[in-house]
């Protein structure tokens, strides 16, 4: 009988098959030798098999391995670029050359408005207030759809002539439920001082007056503003935590006036460089 420890301690004549790679056992040194020679086999190294070289293994999402991995770039979901981006947003509205509510006059066939009768409007100084409302209604719905204003605490105010059209006031920004008697109150403001649809911004007083301004000037100078611009910077400056905590009480006029100081530093006066310098400014 042949015993397993007999085996075992016999001694075993092995080479590596090329086709397979795996061990073949030959009766003789010979016979192995022969296939060694023929090229069919190559004789196995000392110590074992040859031990395959370490390394990370490879993943399973790997292209490597044969799987071919979805980009988990390509799979996120490209953001819409904002419709506020569109420079067609900020277009004016195409009109009628009706100023007023239209009203019908069945003998005539034709449609008229109220302001017709009246001979103390000025036709340039009722377009520039027209003008200025449609304007500042865009930079309104901008501003409160881009940040969310009333979700994050702050609420949006606007005045106006009503029906007469002689007059529109600014756009306000300021905390929900401020409380106009605290002598820290501060809002931010878009308005266009000569209601021609070109606008200023400045951080106001419960009256209305610029703060930090002793001459009444506004954060962004002498320069006009188009409603696209107003957004802009409006957008950026709501971004500024300093500019949230001041609105809401959290900062003094003392404290934040440093903050204005070095806003109204970057903004040249009456230069289209002075604009986009703020406006990078309020981006860092």
């Amino acid at each position: 009988m042949i015993r397993l420890t007999d085996l075992l301690n016999e001694e075993s004549f092995t080479a590596i098959s090329k086709d397979t790679g795996r061990v073949s056992v030959f009766d003789s040194e010979e016979s192995r030798d022969a296939a060694v020679k023929a090229g069919t086999h190559s004789k196995k190294e000392d110590g074992g098999e040859k031990e395959q070289p370490k390394g990370e293994k490879p993943n399973m999402f790997s292209k490597d391995a044969g799987y071919d991995a979805p980009d988990a770039k390509k799979d996120e979901p490209k953001s819409e670029p904002s419709k506020y981006a569109d420079p067609s947003y900020w277009q004016d509205d195409e009109k009628s050359d009706s100023t007023g509510i239209d009203h019908y006059d069945s003998d005539t066939g034709e449609f008229y408005d109220d302001y017709d009768d009246y001979d103390s409007y000025d036709d340039d100084s009722i377009q520039g207030v027209r003008k200025t409302t449609e304007r500042l209604d865009k930079v309104e719905t901008a501003l409160d759809d881009e940040l969310k204003l009333r979700d994050n605490g702050f609420t949006t105010g606007r005045s106006s002539g009503g029906g007469g059209g002689s007059f529109e006031g600014p756009l306000t920004i300021s905390a929900d439920g401020a409380d106009f008697d605290n002598p820290n109150y501060a809002e931010l403001s878009i308005g266009s001082p000569q209601n021609d649809g070109t606008f200023s911004i400045v951080f106001a007083d419960a009256d209305g007056m610029p703060l930090f301004e002793p001459n009444y000037d506004a954060l962004t100078g002498d320069k006009d503003l188009s409603s696209e611009e107003s957004y802009k910077i409006g957008k950026a400056l709501m971004k500024m935590p300093e500019v949230q905590k001041f609105l809401k009480g959290g900062m003094s006029r003392d404290e934040f006036e440093p903050i204005y100081n070095k806003l109204k530093g970057k903004f040249s006066k009456s230069s289209n460089e002075g604009t986009i310098k703020l406006i990078n400014l309020l981006r860092k």
